[in-house]
């Protein structure tokens, strides 16, 4: 699992009241959480699946942790359910949140149409990542330092890791063409 914190995204800070109506105050921060699956959503199957299912349950687990750490210090936290978009521990509002948006908007990384869903192609991962977001009203700063504490604590089968910084930052890398079974190009180098 990677995670990265960052300021909210402009549409973020335009539009949090309509992602989370009964918050009294704007978002300061987001925590992106990557996780790499057995298998690629580039190839749907069962086992496809069950690993969004998994990776999905072991988000919710770890992001509700961190959220109680922030309301016990006084500050609005949100997990939102990366199945539908919607918040898990608050009423829902008008939009659903975009986690593969968030990730492109936040770390630049490409993304790829595939059967109705976008892809997330991160540069080790390839489209075996699985996007999640937690908002907070807290400083990316708080954030973090709450972050880093439960990961000292939670992280005993070391699958947590932070972010390196030469992918928390926009990027700009060339992306092998992908190629289907019958050996055409389905997506060409992106930039």
């Amino acid at each position: 699992m990677d995670y990265s914190v960052h300021p909210p995204s402009p549409f973020i800070q335009t539009h949090w009241q309509q992602l989370v109506p009964t918050w009294s105050q704007p978002v300061g921060s987001l925590l992106i959480v990557l996780q790499s699956s057995l298998c690629s959503f580039l190839d749907p199957s069962a086992n496809t699946t069950q690993q969004k299912q998994q990776l999905r349950q072991q988000f919710l687990e770890f992001g509700r942790v961190i959220a109680h750490q922030l309301q016990q210090k006084g500050y609005l936290a949100e997990v939102f359910d990366p199945c539908n978009g919607l918040p898990t521990l608050s009423p829902p509002g008008s939009l659903h949140l975009d986690d593969v948006a968030v990730v492109r908007n936040c770390l630049g990384y490409p993304t790829l149409p595939f059967h109705g869903c976008i892809v997330i192609l991160h540069p080790r991962w390839g489209g075996s990542t699985y996007p999640s977001t937690l908002m907070s009203s807290a400083s990316p700063e708080v954030l973090q330092q709450v972050v880093d504490e439960v990961t000292r604590s939670q992280d005993k089968f070391g699958w947590l890791t932070d972010l390196p910084s030469d992918l928390t930052s926009p990027v700009e890398y060339e992306t092998p063409a992908l190629v289907s079974d019958s050996g055409d190009r389905v997506f060409e180098v992106l930039r």
